[in-house]
């Protein structure tokens, strides 16, 4: 069976998430973890059968979970653009686009105050 193998560094992720997935025989997963039980890499399998039905690409299927883990809260708006490979100011297009507000917190301010301080260097 061909599949298609995600591989991202989803530090934020818990493993209840490839669980879920893998109880609903939606996929297979593996997470590689530090000493301190850390997840620092999960790949996740998907059957063909689940791509070809849902008709998206490597980057759809990047998206759509970025789309969802932010909308959960489960990622930062900067760390979900990276997911899905965007910068920042297109991934808010994607979210306005599906009515999903910003939520904009202490971590997204700190995250910005690096960047601009990064750019002065």
């Amino acid at each position: 069976m061909s599949c298609l193998v995600l591989r991202r560094n989803l530090n934020q992720i818990c493993g209840v998430y490839g669980r879920i997935l893998s109880i609903l025989g939606v996929a297979n997963y593996d997470f590689a973890y530090f000493s301190d039980n850390s997840i620092i890499n999960m790949v996740l399998t998907i059957p063909t059968e689940y791509i070809h039905a849902a008709r998206l690409t490597e980057r759809e299927i990047l998206l759509e979970i970025a789309v969802l883990f932010f909308h959960l809260e489960k990622l930062t708006l900067g760390q979900a653009a990276r997911l899905a490979r965007l910068p920042q100011y297109k991934f808010q297009w994607v979210l306005a686009g599906r009515d999903i507000p910003i939520h904009y917190g202490i971590e997204d301010y700190e995250e910005d105050l690096q960047t601009i301080r990064a750019l002065e260097s």
